[in-house]
């Protein structure tokens, strides 16, 4: 990060606090109170920068530049004039010029200096820094919420937070939870196809997963139509884990009915 920071310094276009020239002459009126002030500041740092062999290391690129002042015209009126050899700028509007200016970083400077090695590298190593920590971020988030809660909090129904919140729930085809194994399963594909997939194919699996959600026969999403899972509303009826949690929940509500109703008899004989 301070390399690339003692770089833009270097190259003229931002000073030490990275605030970028353009910006700093169109809205610092303290110092640029003229365009005229404003377009020998962005002139005075083309010059210095394109003479820095440091990010331009061959004479074609200043030639370039001075190839597009000569072609430069307003309205039909050169921005500049050679007089002995030399390139000057033509009697016309400052604000005109600093246009021109304005236009020759933008489009310009600013891509030799990205293409300068050790600046395109620290670039590349802070833009890559800044993406892992994205997915770092995310991962620990979807672990939690798709992993965590449906694995060893919210077993019945596979619910993440919200799901439990909401009373919605999974059930395979035969009507149970799903099984660890498929719970597993379920986080996998929704980590790598639905967050890393989509991270780099902008939200293509997104689009095709709502989709089916829509036009499905069972309105499910790809993930679920994939391990075969249904999201249902449990808000009033239960749903079990297998069959021996099925029954084994029939025995004890009968046992608590049989109870109830002896309790009942025994103080309407009283």
């Amino acid at each position: 990060m301070q390399i690339r920071t003692a770089l833009q310094v270097e190259s003229g276009f931002y000073d030490e606090q990275g605030v970028y020239l353009i910006d700093d002459t169109l809205n610092n009126e303290a110092r640029y109170t003229t365009y005229r002030d404003r377009k020998d500041a962005l002139s005075k740092a083309i010059d210095n920068f394109y003479a820095n062999t440091k990010f331009c290391p061959n004479d074609s690129i200043k030639k370039d530049y001075d190839n597009r002042r000569l072609a430069a015209k307003n309205e039909g009126t050169p921005l500049f004039v050679s007089n002995e050899g030399a390139i000057q700028e033509a009697s016309v509007a400052p604000e005109k010029l600093f246009n021109f200016y304005r236009g020759e970083i933008e489009n310009y400077s600013i891509f030799y200096l990205t293409r300068y090695d050790p600046y395109f590298g620290t670039t590349r190593t802070i833009f890559l820094t800044f993406l892992f920590e994205i997915l770092g971020t995310l991962t620990l988030s979807f672990f939690l919420f798709y992993f965590v809660f449906p694995f060893f909090v919210f077993k019945k129904g596979r619910q993440t937070l919200g799901k439990k919140v909401f009373s919605l729930g999974f059930v395979t085809r035969k009507g149970f939870s799903p099984s660890k194994k498929a719970t597993f399963l379920r986080f996998l594909f929704l980590y790598f196809i639905y967050l890393i997939l989509d991270f780099f194919s902008f939200l293509l699996v997104f689009v095709v997963s709502c989709t089916m959600l829509f036009l499905s026969r069972r309105n499910e999403n790809l993930a679920d139509y994939v391990l075969g899972m249904t999201l249902i509303d449990c808000s009033e009826d239960d749903i079990y884990l297998d069959m021996g949690d099925y029954l084994n929940a029939k025995t004890k509500a009968k046992s608590a009915s049989i109870e109830n109703r002896d309790f009942e008899l025994q103080g309407f004989r009283r």
